[in-house]
C-alpha cells in the first residue's frame, strides 16, 4: 500500500454489518459514527448524494492509486483512522451510509453503546449549546428583543440558558411571548402554512 500499487477493496460496510462484526475492533468506526450521528441527520438528501458521491470516487482513487492517490494524506485528517486501510473502509462505509438509510439506521444500532452514547452527547452539547426553556423568571426581566420590561412573576418567557458543564452564559437571555408571536407568524406566512 505505500508503494503506490492498486490495493484490495476491503469489505463493503453492508457485509460487515451482515457478518455480526464487532464494530469496537475495527478502526475508524468512531469517526463513522461521528459523522452518522452529526452530519447525516442535518444533512438534505440532495447534498447526501453530492457527498456520497464525492466519497466513493476519493475511495476509488485510493483502491487504484493507493498511497500514490492524492486522497492519502487526507487521512491524517480523520480522527480515528490509525492507518490506511482504516481510512479507506471510513470513506466506502461513508458513501454507503449517505446513499442508504437503511443501511445507516443498522450501522445505529450495531454500534457499542458507549460509542453511540459518546455521539448522541455530542449532538446535543453541539446542536444545542444554550437550550430554550420557557419560565417565570425569579426577578424582573427585560425582552431582549423589544425590551419591554416586566415585574417579577407578572409573565413567563422563553429564556436562552447554560447547558451545564458545556455552555456559559453571564446571564439568561429572555425573550416575551409577544416577539416570539410575530417570529412564528412570519415563518408562518413566508412558508404559505
Amino acid at each position: 500500500m505505500t508503494d503506490g500499487n492498486p490495493v484490495s477493496r476491503p469489505p463493503s460496510l453492508r457485509g460487515v454489518l451482515d457478518a455480526d462484526c464487532d464494530l469496537a475492533q475495527i478502526g475508524g468506526v468512531d469517526a463513522l459514527a461521528e459523522e452518522l450521528y452529526l452530519e447525516l441527520p442535518f444533512m438534505p438528501p440532495k447534498a447526501r448524494q453530492r457527498v456520497a458521491r464525492a466519497a466513493r470516487f476519493v475511495a476509488e482513487d485510493l483502491i487504484a492509486k493507493g498511497a500514490k492517490s492524492e486522497y492519502a494524506p487526507a487521512r491524517a485528517f480523520v480522527p480515528g483512522c490509525p492507518n490506511f486501510l482504516a481510512y479507506l473502509s471510513f470513506t466506502l462505509w461513508r458513501a454507503e451510509m449517505l446513499e442508504d438509510e437503511t443501511l445507516a439506521q443498522r450501522l445505529r444500532e450495531a454500534l457499542p453503546p458507549e460509542i453511540a452514547e459518546d455521539q448522541r452527547a455530542a449532538v446535543e452539547r453541539s446542536r444545542r449549546p444554550h437550550p430554550l426553556e420557557v419560565k417565570v423568571p425569579t426577578t424582573w426581566w427585560n425582552c431582549a428583543n423589544c425590551g419591554a420590561g416586566f415585574d417579577e412573576g407578572e409573565q413567563a418567557a422563553v429564556v436562552v440558558t447554560a447547558s451545564e458543564g458545556w455552555s456559559h452564559l453571564d446571564y439568561e437571555i429572555t425573550y416575551c411571548f409577544d416577539c416570539i408571536g410575530i417570529a412564528v407568524k412570519v415563518d408562518r406566512q413566508a412558508n404559505g402554512s
